[in-house]
């Protein structure tokens, strides 16, 4: 068991968690240790913290690659899967664990407001079949965020993060948040793909007028 996770009990805030795994000295913060700390919080917290960074605005490629450990992750959810596992070599991936606090101190406010606001309600909603269910969305949620479509990672990023911290904390209240974001990540869908299509069809009419 790593240090960080060794010290973090019960009552330990996520917030609180984040914040200690980058006191470490050790430069680098592997995606296994992360996975280890978040004990009981399982997939909730771990596609919180994978929502996260997929959502923000990445070159072409970077949603592809970052997009499959979250990937991974809501498959896991789907199959009803009782704890986190990931690839043993996704395990080892580290990041830089300075880099790390960078991000977390960027966040750790928000992160303690809503935490604040949010608590066990209506748990039905996010628990047993409702859980796999919410897997589901997730997985079609995280194909379309692995498209290549310019800034098209950050709708369903968004609507996954807030699926992931509506799991974490245990609130019903929380999902119709995520259900309005997943509204919004599918109208930005269609409307992308509403604009290639006429894209499409006008430089289709070109070409025909071109061949008459």
């Amino acid at each position: 068991m790593t240090d960080a996770a060794a010290t973090i009990g019960p009552t330990r805030t996520f917030s609180e968690i984040l914040v200690e795994l980058g006191e470490s000295d050790k430069p680098g913060l592997s995606i296994g240790e992360m996975m280890e700390a978040f004990g009981e919080r399982g997939f909730g917290a771990a596609m919180l913290v994978v929502a996260l960074i997929n959502s923000f605005p990445w070159p072409p490629g970077g949603t592809t690659i970052l997009g499959i450990p979250l990937l991974v992750l809501c498959i896991g959810l789907t199959a009803g899967r009782k704890s986190v596992w990931l690839p043993k070599w996704l395990n080892r991936v580290s990041v830089n664990r300075a880099a790390y606090r960078g991000f977390v101190q960027r966040f750790a406010k928000p992160l303690r407001y809503v935490e604040r606001i949010t608590r066990p309600r209506l748990t039905f909603l996010v628990s047993g079949i409702a859980e796999r269910i919410i897997g589901a969305v997730c997985v079609l949620l995280c194909i379309v965020m692995i498209l290549p479509i310019p800034f098209g990672n950050m709708p369903p990023a968004i609507a996954i993060t807030l699926y992931a911290l509506a799991l974490m904390q245990r609130d019903g209240i929380a999902l119709f948040a995520a259900l309005l974001a997943n509204v919004y990540a599918v109208v930005i869908l269609i409307l992308f793909w509403g604009v290639v299509w006429a894209v499409l069809s006008l430089m289709l009419g070109w070409f025909g007028l071109a061949g008459g």
